[in-house]
């Protein structure tokens, strides 16, 4: 996840310190989520937020992950 010059290559859930839904939304069969989380990697050190959008899409009666992105 991430831009040009910053990313985050996840290695494990436990790198997610928290996480916050800033904002939910539906767009006909999406569902949309605006995020903030924070992350954290004792191999590098410091804690560092990142701001994404996540997106759903119902199929039949199931919400089905789409896709994440950086950048709102």
């Amino acid at each position: 996840m991430g831009g040009r010059d910053k990313c985050w290559a996840f290695q494990s859930p436990s790198q997610i310190k928290s996480l916050v839904v800033d904002d939910k939304k539906e767009e006909g069969d999406n569902r949309i989520y605006e995020i903030t989380l924070s992350l954290s990697d004792e191999r590098v050190g410091g804690v560092y937020e990142a701001k994404a959008t996540v997106t759903y899409k119902k199929v039949g009666k199931k919400w089905t992950f789409t896709c994440a992105g950086s950048g709102r």
